[in-house]
């Protein structure tokens, strides 16, 4: 059985209401997914919501749509992240709404909806993994096309021809770009699950 597998099944598991499968897929998922928000976070949300305060909110709609999840229309992963797209999205929308009345800007306490206490717990530690911030900071210091391609081909799992045309390279060079990139982030020795 390979990884992708396995987290499907641990998919399948969570969505009928294991919790320990749903734990198992969080840790698995959660080191990619929050850097994958703390990369994607618009810059006017940035001063009012951390990647943890939205990666508990792309856990709850998850969690909420777990059982609509097939396999068959794509890889878990990249079900996620349509998920934190979809959330980044809301909160932008939010956000502009909010600053047009009178009331302000988000607040933590009005984004944070119904949030259970096993995503959060999860999400703190995380958040607080030092794997996690100094992957993030690497992946900072990358140059753009090296970095866009980490975020479209290894964190959201983009077929490399759609990676690198949104680079704006040709598919052979963003291979090779990626098997380079790839190299160099293995001999690092990063734990499994950072890149799909």
């Amino acid at each position: 059985m390979n990884s992708e597998e396995e987290t499907q099944g641990l998919a399948r598991r969570a969505g009928e209401g294991d919790a320990a499968s749903f734990t198992a897929l969080y840790e698995r998922m959660g080191p990619a997914l929050y850097t994958w928000v703390a990369l994607r976070l618009p810059a006017p949300l940035k001063g009012v919501l951390g990647p943890e305060d939205v990666l508990q909110e792309v856990w709850v709609r998850a969690l909420r749509s777990l059982v609509r999840f097939d396999p068959e229309r794509g890889g878990f992963r990249r079900w996620m992240i349509q998920i934190a797209k979809h959330t980044l999205l809301d909160c932008l929308r939010r956000q502009r709404a909010l600053k047009l009345s009178p009331q302000g800007g988000l607040k933590q306490a009005e984004f944070l909806e119904e949030v259970p206490d096993q995503v959060t717990s999860i999400t703190r530690r995380v958040a607080r993994q030092e794997i996690v911030h100094i992957f993030l900071e690497r992946v900072r210091e990358l140059d753009e096309p090296d970095q866009s391609l980490l975020i479209l081909a290894g964190l959201e799992g983009l077929p490399m021809s759609e990676a690198a045309g949104r680079v704006g390279i040709s598919e052979a060079a963003g291979a090779k770009r990626w098997q380079r990139l790839r190299a160099r982030l293995a001999e690092e020795r990063w734990p499994p699950g950072f890149l799909d």
